[in-house]
């Protein structure tokens, strides 16, 4: 599951997105091996530029949505790749 989008629903806005950030915490607790994380950057959803989410908040929010270091490697880029791969069988191919 992508754990992403913070400024979609939330009702709280900026800097910590409580609301939507609460939801993140407890899917990354219950699962932190299925989930990957995204910026959604151009975020192609917010029309108007001066709404656009800031994309170094949104990935401050992802130490607090998984304050544990090895509750954050399987959400950083490149993570998906490898556990498909592996669940494949298929061996990671460099580059």
């Amino acid at each position: 599951m992508k754990v992403s989008g913070a400024y979609h629903d939330t009702k709280v806005g900026p800097p910590d997105y409580a609301d939507t950030s609460a939801v993140a915490r407890a899917f990354i607790a219950a699962a932190p091996d299925r989930m990957i994380w995204g910026s959604d950057w151009p975020h192609p959803t917010v029309k108007e530029l001066a709404n656009k989410p800031d994309d170094a908040i949104l990935f401050d929010l992802l130490s607090g949505w998984a304050p544990d270091a090895s509750q954050q490697k399987p959400l950083k880029p490149g993570s998906a790749k490898m556990r498909l791969a592996e669940a494949l069988a298929v061996p990671e191919q460099k580059g």
